[in-house]
């Protein structure tokens, strides 16, 4: 899964992992794991995302997560529509617009939740 991720990305989206599991008990399911790989992804936004999450619950308010730049409120966008399952995303604004590196988390991101979807029995 890192192929995608800086070094840095990588330490943050490790860090906030075993918060989770250290708060949880468990490993997080998809959407926490999407999630957490999403707001890690940019040091400024996982400041302003991390004291949004209440990982006892473990619960989350995207909304009270400022966006500074545009590409922090796409991450969010994503992120919200990804752990909630509503919400729009305008993917040609992602493919046009959204930095190279970020737009490959949200590639990553995708993926990952994807491939830990329930399988169809």
């Amino acid at each position: 899964m890192t192929v995608a991720m800086t070094g840095a990305h990588r330490g943050r989206f490790g860090a906030s992992m075993d918060v989770f599991r250290q708060a949880r008990g468990q490993e997080p399911d998809r959407r926490w794991r999407v999630l957490l790989l999403l707001l890690t992804a940019a040091p400024a936004l996982w400041e302003r995302a991390h004291p949004a999450i209440d990982w006892e619950q473990p619960r989350v308010d995207l909304a009270a997560i400022p966006a500074v730049t545009p590409d922090e409120e796409r991450l969010l966008k994503v992120a919200a529509n990804l752990f909630h399952g509503h919400g729009a995303v305008d993917l040609a604004d992602l493919a046009e617009n959204m930095d190279g590196a970020l737009w490959r988390v949200v590639m990553l991101a995708l993926d990952e939740y994807h491939k830990r979807r329930a399988q169809p029995v």
